[in-house]
């Protein structure tokens, strides 16, 4: 798959070349100490909970290494993304040519932890108990056993770059986790402030389109990672933005317009606006994967660097029926724009699409496309990420694989609804509507 054309005139906003700032490290304590001084502190918002426990050490123990092939290992975190809108697992319409194409293993039934970002990936990237959990900000926002850190227990050289906030109230959570990686990069905030504290070389960034939600716009640092000299294997994390809109009228018609300059309503769901930019919207986050794909590919075009990614979404998006409360609730922001009885999607809703996600592991050397019925849950991605590595620890459990010929299926998975702050069963909210050119004139199930 060729890079798009696309690809280049948005990465032309970042310098050609990055050069990244490594953490200082001690590994002896198990410490990684990122450059958390008061300065960017000061940069990010002054957010006093910037940088809590970054210096605090993890728990987790590696006790089994199995053999693993590839050296390079990425990461791709989308937002918002309905699995149930992508072709690859079954929307009528082509908006996924890449990863309907390629080898890998698809995950039918993976099941997001919580129904918005920050409640997600504060629980899924690192190892919670499930019961302890009751609330969407709990203090500290801080775990000291995450990805990242199971990353660099094992021994891989790590990198964070992000397209995401990274440094408001509500970001800091994961963004704490991610400060522990080797090299930090939020493509997205990087601003005056933050020179020689992530990059020698500032980045240049037109922040004056939507606050740099171009995905695209992260490849020339993805490249710098890949061809930063290093005697390890590395793990990379690439946080998008993907589809992620605010779900109401203009929101991922504006994101796929005034982002990527493109007409952003090049499917016809049948359904309007709202679904055909969504569509749209997947079908970016589909080129952009095939891009890292692609540039994987050409890294190891002598095959000495073979690699895995895993792909999967925070969360999704459900389909909501406009009601009163919502039209007052919101009619100052979109001045009549809202419109009592019409569809959404958004995040937060007591439907399935909220929480049915994609959950991808492409290998350089897979031959076959491979569909797994099996439930999982988000809740347990510590452990799968665990597994996807090639590695044990004290606080995993092998049973939990998502590369092993036997899957063990999730029963009775919770799923956490915010803003209601509430635990619900998954199993328990019906299955709404997707917008497609074959339910056109199907009766609607939808949240209200």
């Amino acid at each position: 798959m060729k890079v798009m054309k696309l690809t280049a005139l948005c990465s032309a906003l970042l310098l050609a070349s990055v050069t990244w700032a490594q953490a200082n490290t001690n590994e002896s304590a198990g410490v990684y100490k990122k450059a958390c001084t008061p300065e960017l502190i000061q940069a990010a918002k002054s957010n006093a909970d910037l940088c809590y426990g970054v210096n605090t050490a993890s728990d987790i123990q590696i006790t089994k290494k199995n053999d693993d092939k590839y050296k390079i290992k990425v990461v791709i975190i989308s937002e918002s993304t309905n699995k149930n809108y992508m072709n690859t697992y079954g929307y009528p319409l082509e908006n996924t040519p890449f990863l309907s194409s390629v080898n890998g293993r698809f995950f039918n039934n993976f099941i997001s932890a919580a129904s918005n970002t920050v409640p997600t990936l504060t629980r899924a990237l690192a190892k919670n108990d499930l019961n302890t959990i009751t609330q969407h900000h709990e203090k500290p926002y801080y775990n000291n056993n995450s990805v990242v850190d199971l990353a660099n227990k094992a021994g891989y050289e790590t990198y964070y770059i992000g397209n995401n906030g990274s440094f408001g109230d509500d970001e800091i959570g994961f963004t704490n986790y991610f400060l522990k990686a080797n090299y930090f990069l939020p493509v997205r905030d990087s601003k005056p402030g933050f020179d020689n504290l992530f990059v020698q070389e500032k980045v240049v960034v037109d922040d004056s389109v939507n606050k740099l939600t171009n995905d695209f716009k992260m490849l020339p640092a993805f490249k710098a990672a890949l061809n930063n000299p290093s005697e390890k294997e590395k793990v990379i994390f690439v946080h998008m933005w993907g589809p992620h809109h605010d779900g109401w009228p203009k929101g991922a018609c504006e994101l796929v317009k005034n982002n990527y300059n493109i007409n952003p309503e090049q499917f016809d769901t049948g359904w309007g606006s709202i679904a055909n930019c969504y569509v749209s919207a997947i079908k970016l986050s589909d080129d952009f994967i095939g891009d890292i794909y692609s540039i994987l590919q050409e890294n190891n075009k002598n095959g000495d660097n073979p690699f895995s990614i895993l792909y999967f979404s925070d969360h999704g998006q459900g389909l909501v029926k406009a009601n009163k409360q919502h039209v007052k609730a919101l009619e100052a922001e979109y001045k009549g724009y809202i419109k009592e009885g019409n569809l959404y999607l958004r995040h937060g809703q007591l439907v399935k699409g909220a929480y049915q996600v994609p959950l991808v592991v492409i290998n350089s050397d897979d031959t076959k496309r491979e569909f797994r019925d099996e439930t999982l849950s988000e809740w347990n991605l510590f452990d799968y990420f665990a597994s996807w590595l090639g590695v044990e620890t004290n606080l995993t459990s092998p049973a939990k694989s998502i590369v092993a010929e036997t899957i063990t299926p999730e029963k009775d998975i919770d799923v956490f609804v915010f803003p209601r702050d509430e635990f619900v069963k998954y199993d328990s909210l019906p299955q709404d509507t997707v917008l497609s050119p074959a339910t056109v004139n199907t009766q609607v199930v939808a949240d209200n």
